[in-house]
């Protein structure tokens, strides 16, 4: 295969499936093309996030940096509600944000 047949990923095309559960938050992703995207999920029991950049001082806590298609936080406070923000980016550009998600206590993912 040449670079002329590579077909780049575009990090604004996804499809993101997101499953709330009694205690815990799953998350999963494709996405048209062959490059691997990094993908960032920021969690808040605050507020969804404004950027990827943003840290603990901010009220966020990064649960997830990777490649992988899939994400899976367990053990939640179901009495709690959390706010998860996903980013994707190619490797060393900058971040795209993919959405935002409630898990309300007692209600699943908004």
């Amino acid at each position: 295969m040449s670079h002329a047949d590579e077909v780049i990923t575009d990090v604004n095309r996804r499809r993101v499936l997101a499953r709330a559960r009694e205690d815990g938050f799953t998350v999963a992703w494709d996405y048209p093309g062959r490059t691997l995207l990094e993908v960032r999920i920021l969690r808040s029991t605050v507020r969804p996030a404004a950027s990827a950049d943003e840290g603990p001082e901010d009220g966020q806590d990064l649960v997830y940096q990777d490649v992988t298609g899939s994400f899976r936080d367990d053990r939640l406070d179901p009495a709690q509600t959390y706010h998860y923000t996903l980013f994707a980016r190619q490797p060393g550009e900058r971040w795209v944000r993919w959405g935002e998600y409630t898990l309300a206590a007692g209600r699943g993912a908004a």
